[in-house]
């Protein structure tokens, strides 16, 4: 088991601006490491509801990352270091981020963060049963690097992490997205990714 957190940004659309000020706030991050094992974080190149079609979307950017345990992210938030995280946000940040938290099925592999493009699919969970319905056709896909349930959002989510090495590439599950959608609505975000340097 793993415990992720999708963190949505709705940051400067600047990009000189995000650039000058982004490696000070990773720094403030990951440096000293609280406990995280992977991360990443990148710009939303598009996102598309459950029919398939473009839609707008207020936020921007993506972190992805994957905690050593759920204490160990319930311990950062409690620190003096996402205090200054917090306030180094400040000079990119346009609104408050949307957090996502996941109990997920398996580790992020090793080489996720090698992959240029992320793809994060949320489908909405009607039932306990749908979710094992939803699991059962996310790992018969061949596709699926992991999956989770949400554990901070009010409305039950199943999630899944596909990783490409490049953007053309996240048309390869469209038939999946339409078995999932049988069960529950789907979304997903795509994000050009770039790794955040953990110590």
């Amino acid at each position: 088991m793993s415990f992720i957190e999708i963190a949505f940004l709705n940051l400067t659309q600047d990009r000189e601006v995000f650039n000058s000020h982004w490696p000070v706030i990773a720094n403030k991050l990951a440096h000293p490491n609280p406990g995280i094992t992977a991360a990443s974080q990148g710009s939303i190149l598009f996102y598309k509801n459950h029919q398939n079609k473009n839609a707008r979307t207020e936020f921007t950017n993506v972190v992805i990352i994957e905690w050593e345990s759920q204490s160990k992210f319930q311990d950062f938030l409690k620190s003096d270091q996402v205090k200054d995280f917090q306030q180094a946000m400040k000079a990119i940040a346009n609104g408050p981020p949307m957090l996502e938290l996941y109990n997920g099925d398996q580790h992020i592999p090793t080489d996720f963060c090698s992959k240029e493009v992320a793809q994060i699919v949320r489908v909405a969970v009607p039932s306990t049963d749908d979710y094992r319905n939803l699991r059962d056709i996310w790992r018969e896909s061949g596709l699926a690097v992991l999956s989770g349930t949400s554990s901070n959002d009010k409305e039950n989510l199943f999630v899944g992490v596909l990783f490409w090495d490049g953007p053309e590439e996240q048309s390869k599950p469209a038939n999946v997205f339409d078995r999932l959608a049988s069960v529950g609505e789907v979304s997903s975000f795509v994000v050009q990714t770039d790794r955040i340097s953990l110590l």
